[in-house]
């Protein structure tokens, strides 16, 4: 009986050491990868990460996050008939049951700000692989792009927020989703650049992400233009009831996550959320390796961020490209 326990303690000791040395090393996607999405699907088990290409929309997926970057590249659609060039930012989501891709892009077969717009991708199956449809765009007269949706668990009440082209630059504006593809009023600003460091190479905000728990809402978005060193994470909170009233969301004054020079990091930007099976939260975002203005070295980084004691996100410094970091859990 001793040697069958000192056996099973042997066997655990075993275990523990293979979880607790798992390490890797950003990026897990190489440049160029920006504007990555990486969701963690609990029915099939499987990390699914999206980022722009520009041509269409791609799947990846993996059974862990830090190797979905460099799992096989799925085609979900391509550019060609209304959208026509300059798709970005694509995102997937889950609501009431079935499978919606959002996303943006350009009338015209080359960018131009006023052709951009936003429209959505519906699944006809009950895989997040599709296949999909294109259903319609979904503000029709507005130029805008960098759509995510959001579903409150308390109301199911669905809200999507987007980046707009408006007399400030780009702002962030919100509405109700009637359905999910069709867009409800009032559509809203909640905020617009306003501080230097939202303005640095062009007055921006953009790729608005919801962030929750407990209870408490955060919009983290993106500041200031993407190919410079200096575009970083500010957070709006809502502090009322209501996020399509303005005046219920306040603007943090200083950025929440931003370049580190001591890494070697620099442009940290439009991010997105998982919780792992193990409970742990963790940030995905672009990054630069290069101090210069560039859109040509963003790739796809991952790492842990933790709460304060009031449910306040933590998102600490983007960590060197150098740095091992333990494995999500």
């Amino acid at each position: 009986m001793k040697r069958i326990y000192l056996l099973l303690i042997l066997i655990t000791l075993f275990t523990n050491s293979i979880f607790s040395d798992c390490f890797f090393k950003n990026p897990i996607r190489y440049s160029e990868s920006p504007d990555p999405w990486i969701l963690y699907n609990e029915e099939d088990g499987f990390y699914y990460l999206m980022v722009t290409t520009g041509d269409g929309v791609w799947l990846q997926r993996s059974q862990k996050m830090q190797n979905v970057g460099k799992a096989r590249k799925t085609m979900i659609w391509l550019s060609g008939n209304e959208i026509k060039s300059n798709v970005w930012a694509p995102e997937l989501h889950k609501i009431n049951g079935r499978w919606y891709i959002y996303t943006c892009g350009c009338l015209e077969r080359d960018y131009r700000e006023s052709s951009m717009r936003l429209f959505v991708l519906e699944s006809q199956t009950d895989s997040p692989l599709g296949p999909y449809e294109y259903k319609d765009l979904l503000i029709p007269e507005t130029p805008a792009i960098d759509p995510t949706v959001w579903q409150d668990p308390l109301t199911k009440k669905i809200y999507i927020a987007w980046s707009q082209f408006d007399e400030y630059g780009q702002s962030i504006y919100i509405a109700p989703i009637v359905n999910p593809t069709k867009v409800g009023y009032p559509r809203v600003r909640i905020s617009k650049p306003e501080y230097k460091w939202e303005k640095n190479g062009a007055p921006i905000n953009e790729g608005p992400e919801f962030l929750y728990k407990d209870g408490r809402l955060f919009l983290i978005y993106s500041a200031s233009a993407t190919w410079t060193p200096d575009y970083c994470l500010g957070m709006l909170i809502l502090k009322g009831e209501d996020p399509l009233n303005p005046e219920d969301w306040e603007k943090i004054s200083e950025p929440v996550f931003k370049r580190s020079d001591r890494n070697k990091v620099w442009g940290p930007g439009h991010c997105s959320f998982v919780k792992t099976p193990g409970g742990e939260y963790w940030i995905a975002y672009h990054a630069k390796s290069m101090s210069y203005n560039s859109m040509r070295d963003r790739s796809t980084r991952i790492q842990k961020f933790t709460w304060d004691k009031n449910n306040f996100p933590l998102f600490g410094e983007p960590l060197p490209l150098a740095e091992k970091i333990a494995c999500p859990k």
